[in-house]
């Protein structure tokens, strides 16, 4: 994979602008915001240039969120500029080929002075594991695109330095994978990753396992009304991925609703989603229960204030968060530490829906992203086997409509955003009971890509209204179908309706 020919002219380069752009407004903030000694406390950064958006979101909302009664972890952020020497050092930035800077970052080395800045860094968090964060430019909210992942920090001082090292280097490495690529160039944004550093939410269970007692994520205000909790137990994967979990939703009467997806429960036993082995650097997933459901379902006494603190967290920030937490008792207080927030900033556009609309394809409640565009070109994907049919037709096509069975994200994440990134519209077929809200889906991705999803309420066989066999060809060897039709796409997120009609 190499750069595009476009990056090689002399031609003004946007994206060097805004970088440029982007490196003046956040010095100034976040020189605004250090100069406080609450966010002293918390926040150690070594190295010069951005801190990348996730650590920035995070830092300036310090107060804010120790006010509205979350917790905060001490945080430390390798900067930008903390890996300019390392790059030019292993010249991982000499060649344009994306998956050799990949290797090279595998491949490299840190100095004797860096090794120690790592153990110094391990040391400060010396018990328990540590979590390594990917830190980039315009990725707060939860897309999935770069990687994060957590050591155990349970060895010696060199050993915990070396296994630091080589956590960094695979979160660095992740953002020249080819969907880290594709959402950066549909984006505009430019290159760059920090990383955070900092000590795992959780306590041990038993000898060998880590993990939190409750993990989630939160949506302070939904497009429709209320505000939403999706809560699981261990680490937070699971509900970031809108598998296994618990989702509650405070209404704007103040009722709450738990709905469980269909696949949490286990011989009516709530098992433990994901722990950190306490003496390898990977994530395990014991057979074993750690609560009954009805001792989960108990935690409805901690509900009204976690979503008190959502309500107070929104209000000091001046509109609705992304966020997301993972709780771990002390004695018997749950303390909620936030691990990640963005800014939610819903469409207020929306677009007049035809009064007597014909030849409905898809029409829909579940809406990110608010269009009204014709579209040529719809593409259906049915199993995994289809998936690299799509890629190459994404290749060669644009302003076309993906429909696909949802079988391929809910229980796995099979189709990324690179997949889809010239698609105008993507259509979730659901095949049973939907249990996940839009906002989460394909982890924030496409919203973030400002894709318009939509999840059907129609059958998911929708295709009998084409007629025409003429129009629909199939890839050899597999089932994805291509048919040669124009659509109009009408979409609002704010009145979270949808409709897809075929056009003569």
């Amino acid at each position: 994979m190499h750069l595009s020919d476009a990056s090689k002219n002399h031609a003004p380069n946007l994206v060097v602008v805004r970088q440029s752009l982007v490196r003046i407004l956040e010095s100034r903030v976040l020189a605004e915001s250090l100069a406080r000694p609450l966010t002293q406390k918390y926040w150690t950064i070594h190295g010069v240039g951005s801190i990348g958006e996730k650590a920035q979101e995070l830092l300036i909302k310090t107060p804010a969120i120790l006010e509205s009664g979350f917790s905060m972890n001490e945080r430390v952020v390798l900067a930008m500029g903390f890996f300019e020497a390392f790059y030019a050092r292993n010249g991982i930035l000499r060649t344009q080929d994306y998956d050799e800077r990949h290797k090279r970052i595998m491949s490299a080395s840190f100095t004797v002075q860096e090794l120690e800045t790592l153990a110094q860094i391990s040391e400060r968090f010396r018990g328990k594991p540590i979590a390594i964060r990917s830190s980039a430019h315009g990725d707060a909210k939860g897309t999935g695109v770069y990687e994060s992942l957590f050591t155990a920090n349970s060895e010696s001082r060199e050993k915990n330095a070396i296994a630091l090292g080589e956590g960094i280097k695979k979160v660095l490495a992740s953002q020249f994978t080819e969907n880290a690529v594709s959402f950066r160039k549909e984006l505009g944004i430019p290159e760059g990753m920090a990383v955070m550093i900092e000590q795992a939410v959780g306590n041990f269970i038993g000898k060998d396992f880590f993990a939190p007692n409750y993990s989630g994520l939160g949506i302070t205000s939904l497009p429709g009304g209320g505000r939403l909790i999706k809560l699981v137990s261990g680490m937070p994967t699971r509900a970031v991925q809108s598998t296994g979990a618990i989702r509650i939703i405070l209404d704007d009467s103040g009722q709450i609703e738990m709905l469980e997806d269909s696949h949490l429960y286990h011989e009516n036993r709530f098992t433990i989603g994901e722990t950190i082995e306490a003496k390898k650097d990977t994530l395990d997933k014991p057979s074993w229960a750690i609560n009954s459901a009805s001792d989960v379902l108990s935690l409805t006494e901690n509900l009204p204030g976690l979503f008190g603190k959502m309500a107070r967290l929104e209000a000091l920030c001046g509109c609705p968060q992304y966020t997301e937490w993972a709780g771990a008792f002390d004695g018997s207080e749950l303390k909620v530490t936030i691990l990640q927030t963005a800014d939610i900033m819903p469409k207020k556009d929306y677009f007049e829906f035809p009064k007597t609309p014909k030849n409905i394809l898809a029409s829909s409640d579940y809406v990110v992203g608010s269009t009204q565009t014709v579209s040529r070109g719809l593409v259906v994907v049915n199993t995994s086997r289809d998936i690299p049919h799509l890629r190459a037709y994404n290749k060669t096509h644009q302003n076309y409509v993906v429909a696909y069975k949802d079988d391929l994200m809910r229980m796995e994440k099979q189709l990324s955003g690179s997949d889809v990134s010239n698609a105008s519209a993507v259509i979730e077929l659901p095949l049973q009971l939907h249990g996940g809200d839009p906002i989460q889906h394909w982890l924030g991705e496409l919203d973030t890509r400002k894709k318009v999803f939509l999840i059907s309420n129609l059958d998911p066989d929708l295709l009998n209204i084409i007629r025409d066999e003429g129009k629909r060809t199939v890839a050899p060897g597999s089932t994805f179908s291509i048919y040669d039709v124009s659509l109009r796409v009408t979409a609002s997120e704010m009145l979270q309706r949808a409709l897809i009609e075929l056009l003569p």
